[in-house]
């Protein structure tokens, strides 16, 4: 090799070698599987905001609901696996928990990037039930069967309530509304007596006296929940069922491109400012990453699975 074809060799490589940092070179995008206009699409657009400078483009979120989130969770399934199209998700809603024949496994085709908020459901009941406590609820519906209804706005509000009946032995009647503002509208009309929501719902209410929170499903006692009590300290240890969201992309990404994007979003999920946005809602801030945030979901989708099964929850079609 002559000397003007090693300069033109080393040239090549460092072309490619600054061709391959260039990621990302266009605009990226978040989809969200649900509407817009939820409480955490505010904590979704803070992220991607505080992103698009450290990554040098801009992050679209766009918002593509329908089909209990498979609408938006195929496309990015469908999409190229090179980092420029990100899923935000709770990852066990798009499992075999809840779908009973999903297009893809979200433990197989996807891999989370970052986590962004640890949320759980509260059980409230309206101030009309003269139950003050949680064992003070189980006596009652136990002394009423069949008599008390509960508000089902999605899959991830029936499930805890569906475990919690065939733990405790309680026959509670379901009743399904198109969404948490109905439920939540039924709920403050009396139609019904108990609900699963979030607590960033719920709170507000209580301290207006408007219901009374009982029991939580996180695994401990977040700062945003300090006073209410966890069903597991309360004798539920099985009812541990929080809810992460996180930033996923196409299992197959490039490992450069993963690490790029995982470094600069945990990153912020770790910023005070999310923090305060997950608080805000209820919960508080994931920022673990790689192997550790993978097992992380793993886990949390396993929990799910389990709870499912205890309670004979059927998937949706």
């Amino acid at each position: 090799m002559n000397s003007k074809t090693r300069l033109a060799a080393g040239l090549m490589l460092v072309a490619g070698s600054c061709f391959a940092q260039q990621f990302p070179d266009r605009p990226l995008r978040v989809i969200s599987p649900y509407a817009a206009g939820g409480v955490s699409d505010a904590t979704i657009r803070l992220m991607t905001t505080r992103a698009e400078p450290q990554l040098g483009q801009p992050i679209i979120v766009e918002n593509r609901p329908g089909a209990n989130a498979m609408i938006g969770s195929r496309f990015v399934a469908q999409a190229p696996a090179d980092g420029y199209t990100m899923l935000w998700t709770f990852p066990a809603a798009i499992s075999r928990t809840f779908i009973k024949d999903p297009p893809f496994d979200v433990r197989t085709d996807f891999v989370p990037v970052s986590g962004m908020c640890m949320t759980a459901h509260v059980l409230a009941v309206g101030t009309a039930v003269p139950a003050k406590s949680l064992a003070e609820f189980v006596d009652l519906a136990k002394s009423n069967p069949g008599r008390l209804n509960y508000a089902i706005s999605a899959n991830s509000t029936m499930l805890p309530m569906e475990m919690f009946k065939s733990i405790a032995g309680l026959d509670i009647v379901g009743i399904p509304y198109k969404g948490s503002a109905p439920a939540t509208q039924a709920f403050m009309a009396g139609e019904v007596q108990a609900v699963f929501g979030l607590l960033a719902s719920f709170k507000p209410l209580e301290a207006a006296g408007k219901a009374r929170v009982l029991a939580s499903i996180y695994p401990r006692r977040p700062a945003a929940a300090a006073d209410i009590p966890t069903f597991s300290e309360l004798g539920y240890p099985d009812l541990v069922l929080p809810q992460t969201t996180y930033f996923l992309a196409r299992r197959g990404t490039p490992v450069d491109r993963l690490a790029k994007l995982s470094g600069v979003m945990t990153t912020i999920a770790a910023s005070p400012e999310v923090g305060k946005a997950c608080f805000d809602t209820g919960g508080e801030a994931v920022s673990a990453r790689g192997a550790a945030l993978e097992k992380y979901a793993d886990d949390e989708i396993a929990r799910w699975a389990a709870a499912a099964t205890r309670a004979r929850f059927q998937p949706s079609e």
